[in-house]
């Protein structure tokens, strides 16, 4: 009895300094930090974006900034590029801890963060994720330990490209899941999951 109650008591004092530590593990559920802020213009000269919440919830704000924005028109992903210059290896699938999301709704929100062109989207900081978009179950994260302001387009880019690297259908053949993350080379990763929304 007192050899296990020794193990258990030596096993909590190692665990238990790992846990103060506030990181974001790529592996962890999300954990969601702040709204997202959408700051800039599409286009140059364009009008200015100052905006919070996920894609789905500014695209009315959008429109009426710019009444002709069509993201599906505006997507042109170059994924060698984006690889090479912004993010680490191959994207990490199957995150345990996380729910599926469903392939063809992380393709639509993804493509309206494509279509933001020259805007930046925004993770207020310290530690956690922010959900970039949201819609039926689907989700989009910028996670990270710090404050950072990325293209939009780029988490679009790296969301697709998660997407098309870690899907699979259900056993008959109907529905196309998909799940998991990307490690970007400056210190923060997009992740795609099933969420509540």
């Amino acid at each position: 009895m007192k050899i296990s109650t020794v193990f258990v008591l030596s096993s909590i004092a190692l665990i238990s300094p790992a846990l103060a530590v506030p990181t974001v593990s790529n592996t962890s559920p999300v954990v969601i930090a702040e709204p997202l802020t959408i700051t800039g213009s599409i286009y140059p000269g364009g009008p200015e974006l100052n905006l919070t919440g996920t894609i789905e919830e500014l695209v009315p704000k959008i429109k009426e900034l710019y009444p002709d924005w069509n993201p599906a028109g505006n997507s042109t992903s170059k994924k060698r590029s984006i690889e090479a210059r912004y993010f680490q290896g191959q994207p990490t699938c199957w995150t345990p801890g996380d729910r599926d999301a469903y392939y063809p709704g992380i393709i639509g929100g993804a493509k309206y963060l494509q279509g933001l062109g020259l805007a930046s989207c925004g993770h207020p900081g310290p530690v956690g994720c922010t959900r970039v978009s949201c819609s039926w179950g689907n989700g989009i994260y910028l996670c990270a330990n710090k404050a950072v302001g990325i293209p939009c387009k780029r988490i679009g880019d790296a969301a697709i490209r998660i997407a098309d690297s870690c899907w699979w259908t259900d056993s008959l053949k109907v529905y196309k899941y998909t799940r998991g993350y990307w490690t970007d080379t400056t210190g923060y990763y997009i992740k795609v999951a099933g969420d509540n929304c």
